[in-house]
């Protein structure tokens, strides 16, 4: 495995290619998509800004669950 900077925490480590971030955030990232998922689940309709003041989760991180297919909400 190469070794490459997360993208999330800057930490280096030897990621797999194609992934971005480490272990560590990884799971913390799957937490957080969880609960931005429930949340749009429970709001159709809602918009990124809605979801961000919501759940407390980073636009940045929003938008990045959008871009990879894995969430569709309003922009």
């Amino acid at each position: 495995m190469p070794v490459a900077t997360c993208e999330n925490c800057g930490e280096t480590v030897n990621l797999p290619l194609g992934t971005e971030l480490c272990q560590k955030c990884r799971l913390e990232e799957i937490e957080v998509f969880r609960s931005v998922r429930e949340y749009v689940w429970e709001h159709p309709g809602c918009n990124v800004e809605e979801v961000t003041r919501e759940t407390g989760v980073h636009e940045r991180v929003i938008l990045r669950f959008i871009r990879q297919g894995r969430l569709k909400i309003k922009k």
